[in-house]
């Protein structure tokens, strides 16, 4: 085993949040939008990347002018939107559908959203500086799930 690694037991969502270069949410998500987990903006470190494959709220203008919003593949989220119309956050549960709520009250438009795609393409920078947030949202690809069961199965 190579490499130190610390596990701390956090008290607050806020304790576990501040100060951290990466934060992964994977909490099951209660029914109502106003019950999801909330992360507020104070406690985000400059230059983290938050990681969402489940559900977390945050503040509308964190969403809209305070973080690089990413997602894994867009034609999910609009599809997502088609099947599940406008409020679609809710139902879906995943921060890139907020996006496209966002979209549709027109604070967004398509080009604040980033594909993953466009990323490793190096077509569209992952991260314009040092200080800049980025929103990962994860909505289950399958190679996502393959990776993430290999790391899972050479760690058990």
């Amino acid at each position: 085993m190579s490499g130190y690694k610390e596990e701390i037991v956090c008290e607050t969502e806020e304790e576990a949040v501040r100060n951290s270069d990466i934060v992964c949410v994977t909490a099951t998500a209660p029914v109502k939008e106003k019950d999801f987990l909330y992360l507020n903006k104070e406690w985000i470190k400059k230059g983290a990347l938050i990681c969402l494959p489940s559900a977390a709220r945050f503040d509308d203008d964190f969403l809209i002018s305070g973080c690089r919003r990413v997602v894994d593949h867009y034609q999910l989220y609009e599809a997502w939107a088609e099947e599940f119309p406008y409020p679609s956050f809710e139902l879906v549960q995943i921060i890139g559908s907020k996006f496209t709520d966002l979209m549709h009250e027109g604070k967004l438009s398509r080009d604040d959203i980033i594909d993953l795609a466009d990323i490793i393409a190096g077509d569209v920078p992952g991260r314009e500086n040092d200080d800049e947030i980025i929103l990962y949202s994860v909505g289950g690809m399958p190679v996502e799930d393959i990776a993430w069961g290999g790391v899972v199965y050479r760690n058990v």
